[in-house]
């Protein structure tokens, strides 16, 4: 029984320091938060608004607002990510193991721009040493959603190009857009399962949809 109390008020203290921390010392670790992300990954990452709590009854929110992401040197666009505001729920027991286990991450005005090269870089891969890729990410999202955002595709090396407008409901993702492809003029339009649900091989991934390349037509 003594053990069982200095567990409980262990675990207790814990949670009231947790407390405490995500309502008053988020946003001056701001600084200290964005120059850790750029230095690890030679891309600069600025947070003009606010990065505090928001209330949940479940898990610890964060809330930052105006975010940016730097795009790769060679790239076209501004950034590779942009957002009005990005809020995320934790998980506060794998933060004991040296896991970030975040439920959802819910992008509000988000435009992601993904681009590869006419050599085939791709400004998504952070690292480009294949030694470096091999460690296990720290880092698990289970849920993404989004509302009013936007996707940018540029693939120089095979002549695509797609701009679509992106929204999450509660079964997944709906999308319209336009573009080329291998120089044809491109349109598409539907319904998607959760973004992150490619990752569950075992699981068919949900596709609803129109699209339109050239004078090719499928549903």
């Amino acid at each position: 029984m003594r053990a069982l109390k200095w567990i409980g008020g262990t675990v207790l203290i814990l949670f009231v320091l947790i407390a405490l921390f995500f309502t008053f010392g988020l946003n001056l670790l701001k600084g200290p938060i964005t120059r850790a992300v750029s230095d690890a990954t030679d891309r600069e990452l600025v947070i003009e608004g606010r990065l505090g709590p928001v209330w949940s009854w479940v898990h610890p929110r964060i809330r930052a607002e105006g975010v940016t992401f730097a795009n790769a040197d060679w790239g076209k666009a501004d950034y590779l990510l942009s957002a009005d505001a990005i809020e995320a729920s934790i998980s506060v027991f794998p933060l004991l193991t040296g896991r970030v286990v975040l439920p959802e991450v819910h992008l509000e005005g988000a435009e992601l721009s993904l681009e590869q090269d006419a050599d085939g870089r791709k400004n998504w891969i952070l690292k480009q040493d294949p030694e470096e890729q091999k460690d296990e990410s720290r880092l698990f999202i289970k849920l993404l959603t989004v509302d009013e955002g936007r996707l940018h595709w540029e693939d120089a090396w095979r002549e695509h190009s797609f701009v679509a407008d992106l929204s999450t409901d509660d079964t997944g993702i709906q999308f319209t857009g336009e573009g080329t492809y291998s120089g044809m003029p491109l349109k598409a339009k539907g319904h998607l399962g959760h973004v992150l649900a490619l990752r569950e091989e075992s699981t068919p991934f949900p596709i609803n949809g129109e699209i339109k390349i050239g004078d090719t037509a499928a549903t």
